[in-house]
């Protein structure tokens, strides 16, 4: 399983924009995720700056790259933050092996 949570800066500057990162979310989450990764979690959005944030378990990063490519070229998605995760259990047992 490869967990990550996904930080999405979104542009949502015009109605425009706004009903198609809409139509894309609603898309994901009826889905279950994309062809190459599953939603676990999410997605939250921020009250303060237009953001998204999503849980999910992509075993290999390099096949949803061209998914990013695409909101990036709309001009939906101009940056994204991908920071792996581990469950708690990963890290009770990588714990463990380190001795603590």
């Amino acid at each position: 399983m490869g967990l990550y949570l996904l930080e999405m800066d979104v542009d949502a500057s015009t109605p425009e924009k706004n009903a198609a990162i809409m139509e894309r979310v609603e898309q994901v989450i009826k889905a279950g995720g994309t062809p190459n990764a599953k939603l676990i979690a999410g997605p939250w959005v921020s009250y303060e700056s237009p953001k998204l944030w999503l849980v999910v378990d992509n075993p290999d990063l390099h096949k949803s790259f061209a998914a990013r490519i695409q909101l990036y070229n709309a001009g939906l998605v101009p940056k994204v933050r991908v920071h792996p995760i581990a469950t708690w259990g990963e890290a009770i047992t990588a714990a463990k092996a380190a001795g603590a």
